[in-house]
């Protein structure tokens, strides 16, 4: 099979002539005029949304899987993979429930670190792509009306001792 010719506009164009009778006869005749080739636009490339940060769990958990897998894997327990990944995450959150606050000092403490590079990137990635759309959308009245008290926490305790508000 041949291949086919490449896509093109067509172009009509109309001639007059007389046909056998004599009657004026109007012939159509489709001429192929190839399309100029697509300009291609660049794509700007958008910076990617920051992962969110971890918790205290999710770092305990990091480090606690690979033990448990070995011990379950000595212990025979290799069947199936997924009783095998649900009693190793049941394991970790039973001994998660068990450590004690100075124990899991060491996890919280990673995650309040992620929790800073998390704001710190979100900060960046904000100030890159500029405030969100729906914010300013034009049929947006409520965009001004906030339901959450202006302040830091600090400050919101001070006006509630002040007002005599307790807990």
């Amino acid at each position: 099979e041949a291949a086919a010719p490449p896509a093109a506009a067509p172009l009509t164009v109309g001639e007059s002539s007389q046909n056998e009778s004599g009657a004026n006869e109007r012939i159509i005749q489709t001429i192929c005029v190839p399309k100029p080739p697509a300009v291609k636009r660049q794509r700007v490339a958008k910076p990617r949304k920051p992962k969110k940060p971890r918790t205290g769990y999710n770092y305990f958990h990091l480090m606690s899987r690979s033990i448990f897998m070995d011990d379950l894997k000595g212990q025979g327990i290799m069947g199936d993979k997924e009783r095998l990944n649900a009693e190793v995450n049941r394991r970790i959150a039973q001994q998660w429930r068990t450590l004690t606050p100075s124990d899991k000092t060491m996890y919280t403490e990673k995650a309040e670190a992620d929790k800073v590079r998390y704001e710190e990137e979100m900060r960046a990635y904000r100030n890159a792509t500029g405030p969100p759309s729906h914010e300013h959308a034009p049929g947006n009245q409520n965009h001004s009306q906030s339901r959450c008290l202006p302040g830091t926490l600090d400050e919101l305790r001070a006006l509630a001792t002040k007002l005599g508000i307790k807990k």
